[in-house]
């Protein structure tokens, strides 16, 4: 932020009276910047004055960032405002469905009659501490495909999720394999959009990978061997033992090669500690110099310097796939 705008932001009473004589000649990007600060400043909770401002505003985006930074204390004044607003974004920005929600049987049948722009912003809060977890998700969907609900809105669900919590994976309760676990029961075409953008399940379980492979699809079958992650290679070396697909020598040799440095590479992790720890035994136990002994232990600090760096620069060259 610009240093203008530092007197604005401190955390004390007299900024706030700063910013609301200065909010109505601020650009409507200058205000968006300010309630993005202001969320990190004030422990996301934004000041009511600044809030009514806010909500005032012409432009629904900015009033569903203000809406995201109201408390629920019941019988709040703004609620009401944020209620009635025109706008479903602004609206769902207080989503209405609690905290222990999720926890209740009853509840993906009242996640499915909630606005859907409610239920992509409950959706959204997967990364917060209390968000949707990896369970509740898959619930929601079960009850949406025995219920045979809309296409379009399972996809949309389904994209909010998925979307949030990649590259956050180990936070959050948010457990791979039980996302994983439901590719096989997903329509088809969710299960390719699944297959290509969920988060590396770190391990596959023998029923799961035999579940993946009785889809007997050839192009979920040529999806998971697009996905290039070492947790994948019990499921290629299975999709390459089923022989449904038809591929081609060379695609074959493809597919193995990608395997082939990482078991290399694992081998030489493996041996690595074996062997330095018998070269500064014999280092021991031989007839040494002090000064050879300086350069034995030189020569071994290169020796872990050249293993690291190999091993780094093996990780390179074979894809990771878009984690």
């Amino acid at each position: 932020m610009s240093d203008f705008f530092a007197p604005l932001l401190e955390p004390k009473p007299s900024a706030a009276f700063k910013l609301i004589a200065a909010w109505e000649g601020l650009s409507l990007e200058s205000q968006m910047k300010l309630l993005l600060a202001l969320k990190d400043t004030r422990r996301g909770i934004l000041p009511d004055e600044i809030a009514r401002k806010a909500l005032s505003s012409p432009n629904a985006y900015l009033r569903f960032l203000a809406a995201k930074m109201i408390g629920r204390k019941e019988g709040h004044p703004l609620l009401d405002m944020i209620a009635r607003d025109s706008d479903p974004l602004v609206r769902s920005a207080q989503d209405g469905f609690g905290f222990a929600g999720g926890f209740s049987d009853d509840f993906p049948a009242a996640f499915w009659k909630a606005p859907h722009a409610n239920r992509l912003a409950y959706l959204s809060k997967a990364r917060e501490a209390f968000g949707p977890d990896s369970n509740l998700f898959v619930r929601l969907l079960k009850f949406a495909l025995s219920n045979k609900l809309p296409d379009k809105e399972i996809w949309d669900v389904a994209v909010e999720y998925v979307e949030t919590i990649r590259g956050r994976a180990d936070s959050y309760g948010v457990h791979m394999s039980l996302l994983w676990e439901f590719v096989p029961e997903a329509p088809r075409d969710l299960a390719y959009y699944l297959i290509e953008r969920l988060p590396n399940p770190v391990y596959f379980s023998p029923s799961l990978r035999k579940a993946l492979i009785d889809l007997k699809d050839e192009h979920l079958l040529f999806h998971l061997l697009d996905r290039k992650e070492p947790a994948f290679r019990s499921v290629r070396r299975a999709v390459l033992k089923s022989k449904i697909l038809k591929l081609d020598a060379d695609t074959k040799k493809e597919v193995r090669s990608l395997d082939r440095a990482r078991t290399t590479e694992a081998f030489i992790r493996w041996a690595a500690p074996f062997a330095i720890i018998g070269f500064l035994y014999f280092l021991s136990v031989a007839d040494f110099k002090v000064t050879s002994f300086v350069a034995a232990a030189a020569a071994t600090a290169a020796l872990l310097r050249t293993f690291n760096f190999w091993s780094s620069a093996s990780l390179t060259q074979v894809p990771k796939g878009d984690q």
